[in-house]
């Protein structure tokens, strides 16, 4: 007798709103959305322990290349397979190194040759994951580099996965042998302990706020694709600041929103970028506006791997309000203590349970109509700290971990950014054809300047 197949994971709301979203990124000529998570290795890694732990891990986790199931006018779901595993996506790649110079360390003998790892990066982060028939939702790739580190590059889908996630995958890999049996992921997602009259209220305020929001649209840099056949292609820029410069930015931020909470600080700086981009192109933009991620995975206890466990907080700043750097965070600081008030993150978490029962292709239509043709000005995101507690992987010693999210056009920009043991990284994404490389060092700039210069009346005034 066959065993019982699992029963399917039903979709949270965040991952209706993906599923909606990679659609229309089809459409416009994009790749589904992926984002990546990135090791520096100062050595080579066990690969062989590495290899068995990705295959053990594939096993665990069959959700890993679960299929997406889907009804007419019913949320979608995961089907969870069956089968045994086969390998993972896993490959192997060496830098090529220069004709003059000769490689630093033995190489495998199923290793590739690989000319440039930065445009391999960028490839992968603009490309389906694997063919169709492969249904699986990540992909390692370890390259060894010519100066003797490594990077281990995990592509993923934000489909299954949200950044949070990702890390943890990461922690849980090399951790395999300690770890209890996994068990089945819940049937239901967590429900809101509010009251039928009180979430009518919470909807009512989400409703109210976003329509508000709404009012002049959500004006982006997104620009229509090229030609038609042409994709836009994902791009990013990743900045790398010393641990003095960390250390500038955490002081600064203290002194203007205290020690704390930081979101006002890193996201004013963010506002302020997306604008000097527009002023360089002499458009009239009245406000800006992006939603946040908010985590709603629990604080105590073991945290769940997969899906978008994620609300959002949304955000606005008027031109006036984004002329200096002090004024957008007092600004942003008063709107996020008045959305928690408000519990506007839990409003929105029910919003998105109620879209869930839209086919994908009208719940975007939904989205981009009341948006007048968007649904946020850039993507923004601060993770935190990356992968607390590890600061080896499979034998090496990690230098630097940190995110690149590909994005979606609309919105076209994002500005993301992680710490790991002192160090900031940011990384600045976006489509082909979105920016101009004068506009993507003016963001740059911009950013550089609010987050790590003191404030005086030169950074004080309009761009």
């Amino acid at each position: 007798m066959n065993p019982r197949s699992p029963d399917p994971i039903p979709f949270f709301g965040s991952d209706c709103f993906i599923l909606a979203l990679n659609g229309l990124m089809q459409r416009n000529g994009q790749a589904p959305l992926l984002g990546q998570t990135v090791l520096t290795l100062a050595e080579t890694p066990d690969i062989a322990s590495l290899k068995n732990a990705l295959a053990s891990l594939a096993n665990r986790h069959p959700l890993l290349r679960a299929k997406v199931r889907r009804f007419f006018f019913f949320p979608p779901s995961w089907q969870i397979p069956t089968s045994p595993a086969p390998l993972p996506p896993f490959f192997l790649w060496h830098e090529n190194a220069s004709p003059s110079s000769s490689p630093l360390r033995p190489l495998p003998a199923d290793s590739l040759p690989i000319e440039d790892p930065l445009a391999f990066q960028k490839k992968l982060l603009s490309s389906p994951l694997l063919p169709r028939d492969e249904p699986w939702h990540f992909r390692a790739d370890l390259i060894l580099l010519q100066n003797g580190k490594c990077s281990l590059i995990l592509t993923w889908s934000h489909l299954l996965l949200d950044g949070k996630g990702a890390e943890l995958l990461l922690q849980e890999l090399q951790n395999l042998d300690s770890l209890p049996p996994c068990s089945p992921p819940p049937k239901n997602q967590k429900k809101h302990t509010s009251t039928l009259k009180q979430k009518f209220a919470l909807l009512k305020k989400i409703a109210s706020h976003f329509s508000s929001l709404a009012q002049t649209g959500f004006p982006s840099l997104s620009r229509p694709k090229k030609t038609s056949g042409n994709t836009k292609h994902a791009d990013f820029e990743t900045v790398f600041f010393s641990e003095k410069e960390t250390a500038a930015m955490k002081q600064k931020s203290e002194a203007m929103v205290g020690p704390l909470f930081h979101l006002p600080f890193y996201l004013a700086g963010a506002f302020r970028a997306i604008h000097a981009a527009f002023l360089l192109r002499s458009l009239e933009c009245a406000s800006l506006a992006v939603s946040i991620p908010s985590q709603t995975r629990p604080k105590k206890g073991a945290s769940p791997l997969f899906q978008n466990r994620i609300s959002m907080f949304f955000f606005r700043l008027h031109k006036e309000e984004m002329l200096s750097f002090s004024s957008a965070v007092q600004s942003l600081s008063q709107q996020f203590a008045k959305m928690t008030r408000e519990k506007l993150d839990e409003a929105f978490s029910l919003l998105l349970d109620a879209l869930r029962w839209l086919p994908p292709r009208l719940s975007i239509a939904f989205v981009l109509f009341q948006g007048k043709g968007n649904f946020t000005s850039f993507f923004h995101s601060h993770t935190g700290e990356f992968l607390p507690g590890t600061d080896r992987f499979f034998s090496a010693k990690i230098e630097n971990g940190f995110h690149v999210p590909a994005v979606s056009s609309p919105p076209g920009t994002g500005v993301f950014l992680s710490e790991f043991r002192g160090k900031t990284t940011m990384t600045v994404s976006w489509r082909d054809g979105d920016l101009s490389p004068h506009e993507k060092e003016a963001i740059l700039h911009s950013l550089r300047t609010d987050y790590t210069l003191p404030e005086t009346p030169q950074n004080q005034g309009e761009k």
